[in-house]
């Protein structure tokens, strides 16, 4: 009857998180910078007990679900932003009045550099 009851208090617990790890802003994301170095570092992932340490260790089961939901929140939301990004970025690239306007603005800086070259070169002769 224990072992029943504890899976039950499991399953009941495993709900309330997925309910609570998908609001917005639960916690701040890590850069994947971040997250690329601590992992080769540590060869673990943040807030996640290497596996060594789980075998040697009695493990909750409910606190681990937890962190591994959080961490798949985490890749989630930057997998969306990452996205974002690149639609973005392919919206300019395939936007010719953006290409124009770079290309204008660039013209203008080219233009202003010629004059102030220009003056400079009559001030010294």
């Amino acid at each position: 009857m224990e072992i029943n009851s504890f899976f039950r208090n499991l399953r009941a617990i495993s709900l309330r998180v997925v309910h609570i790890t998908l609001l917005p802003n639960t916690r701040a994301m890590h850069l994947i910078n971040d997250l690329a170095s601590y992992a080769e570092m540590y060869k673990h992932l943040v807030e996640i007990a290497p596996a060594y340490s789980m075998k040697n260790k009695e493990t909750d089961p409910g606190e681990l679900n937890t962190k591994l939901l959080q961490n798949v929140e985490e890749l989630t939301l930057n997998a969306i932003q990452q996205q974002k990004k690149i639609e973005e970025q392919n919206s300019k690239i395939e936007d010719p009045q953006h290409q124009k306007k770079i290309i204008l603005q660039m013209q203008k800086r080219l233009d202003k550099l010629e004059v102030s070259q220009l003056k400079y070169w009559h001030f010294i002769l």
